[in-house]
């Protein structure tokens, strides 16, 4: 193995990371970032926050059989959430449904969580732990063991949003970040459909965390500037993924409908005031993480219409790896068919 790999990469994000395992140049022919292989000193420090991490984060490998979070979402009629044993999950009648499976802040611990079979799979962020601490090569072979993970579940699309501790994702360039999660659909301020459902992720977060990645303000700017193009095109979000609840649903609506009131256009709107265009600006669903200490799922009313927001983080605030992942049913005829 070469001293050093040389990549193209936001050099910007690499100085504020600080990351000791990089060379920065911008000398003619040899400008560019070299990730360099650890020295052994750096080598040492990775194990020792190994060993760290193995004290501080729980594993959660129990015998007692799987519960899930479940939603079964009928047109936003506000149905209460259940906590499902997976033999009553895989007891549910699945015809006609689509079956969206969530989980955030895994923090290397991902292999704790047993994924029910489903045909979207959908993970917003906080893969790492202390990546700020660890060399960036250490912390691209722990997104390797991720990437093989995610292959293995027993899903037909995965879709991955990036999270404050996952800095590789930040730092390096989005080619070497597709193939670095080439078992999944990487979106950074981007849309994609599946299964009929048009899925919009955003890795920004604001928070005291010492973790940075992706918390800088273009990041929050840059999606709601998306969000809206896709109103405007008549592409609505069905599910709009976050790192955080820094994205909330009814501010953007809100911002937008009121944008479009006072630009008198009035396409948008036909009672004046935006309320239209705010309903067609809610997702169905708003998944995100971040907050360890909020997970659970509730409804939030606003235009008439209903927003399930569901924190799907498995961590506790003490990061014991045993929150339950979340199971959403949707019913295909419900399902946006416009691509």
């Amino acid at each position: 193995m070469p001293n050093k790999v040389k990549v193209e990469a936001n050099t910007a994000s690499l100085a504020e990371h600080k990351l000791e395992d990089v060379l920065i140049s911008k000398k003619g022919l040899d400008s560019g970032v070299s990730i360099k292989i650890p020295s052994l000193e750096r080598r040492v420090r990775d194990s020792l926050y190994e060993v760290y991490a193995f004290f501080k984060l729980g594993r959660n490998f129990s015998f007692k059989e799987p519960k899930y979070h479940y939603i079964s979402y009928k047109d936003g009629n506000g149905k209460e959430p259940q906590l499902l044993s997976s033999s009553e999950l895989a007891k549910l009648d699945r015809t006609n449904k689509v079956r969206v499976v969530c989980i955030s802040d895994t923090h290397e611990r991902h292999e704790s969580v047993t994924i029910p079979p489903c045909d979207v799979f959908i993970h917003t962020g906080d893969i790492l732990f202390v990546s700020r601490k660890k060399s960036l090569h250490c912390n691209l072979k722990k997104m390797e063991a991720f990437n093989l993970w995610l292959g293995a579940l027993p899903a037909t699309h995965k879709v991955v949003v990036a999270g404050n501790h996952d800095i590789p994702l930040e730092v390096l360039p989005r080619a070497h970040v597709t193939k670095l999660l080439s078992s999944a659909v990487y979106l950074c301020n981007q849309a994609v459909v599946v299964e009929g459902l048009r899925l919009f992720g955003t890795p920004y977060s604001s928070g005291r965390s010492a973790n940075r990645a992706f918390q800088s303000k273009h990041y929050l700017q840059e999606a709601r500037q998306e969000l809206l193009k896709l109103h405007k095109s008549g592409s609505p979000v069905d599910l709009l993924l976050s790192h955080s609840d820094d994205m909330n649903p009814l501010d953007i609506a809100a911002s937008s409908g009121s944008g479009a009131s006072s630009s008198g256009s009035g396409s948008n709107s036909d009672d004046g005031n935006g309320t239209q265009t705010i309903a067609r600006m809610l997702p169905k669903v708003h998944v995100w993480g971040h907050h360890h200490n909020k997970q659970g799922s509730q409804w939030l009313q606003q235009a008439q219409q209903s927003v399930l927001s569901a924190c799907a983080v498995i961590m506790t605030a003490e990061y014991e790896p045993v929150h339950p992942a979340m199971v959403i049913d949707f019913e295909r005829r419900a399902v946006r068919m416009s691509e």
